[in-house]
């Protein structure tokens, strides 16, 4: 579980979303989509548990893959303030404003969604990024569809 003692280390963002971009590509092509690293500060680091913030990127980038609809799948990053935010952007139906915090609830699924899945993959990323003592959130994307984010404390 997320809240699990973790393995703190010094984690370079750019590489660490490079590594689950290129993992995740083949379930992309199979989802008729394209998944896209957007270009950020290569010398950004977080303190986290590596194995445990992967596992987070690779549920927020599967989660956007199922729901873009076939549309392509950005994945970037950006300093804020004393975070991190890592974002993962698609083109597909996006979450309706009323149900933005309730998708990271366990076993929720936003309505009409046909999708496979348990409901509980952005549940898990919101435990490990708690965790962390970071935030997770949804919002409108630039490609149309929905931004899910999340914030990891940036390293001193």
């Amino acid at each position: 579980s997320g809240a699990a003692t973790l393995a703190l280390s010094k984690v370079n963002v750019a590489e660490v979303l490079r590594d689950a971009v290129a993992r995740l590509e083949p379930r992309a092509r199979q989802l008729g989509s394209r998944l896209v690293a957007l270009q950020g500060d290569g010398l950004l680091e977080v303190d986290a548990d590596a194995a445990r913030l992967t596992r987070a990127l690779d549920n927020l980038i599967e989660n956007a893959l199922v729901h873009s609809g076939g549309s392509d799948v950005e994945v970037g990053f950006e300093s804020q303030d004393g975070t991190v935010r890592i974002f993962v952007d698609d083109a597909g139906r996006g979450i309706p404003q009323e149900l933005r915090e309730r998708v990271f609830s366990k076993f929720f699924r936003v309505p009409g969604t046909t999708k496979q899945g348990n409901g509980l993959g952005l549940s898990i990323v919101r435990d490990i990024v708690n965790a962390h003592g970071g935030e997770v959130g949804a919002a409108d994307s630039p490609l149309g569809g929905a931004r899910v984010w999340l914030t990891i404390p940036k390293a001193p």
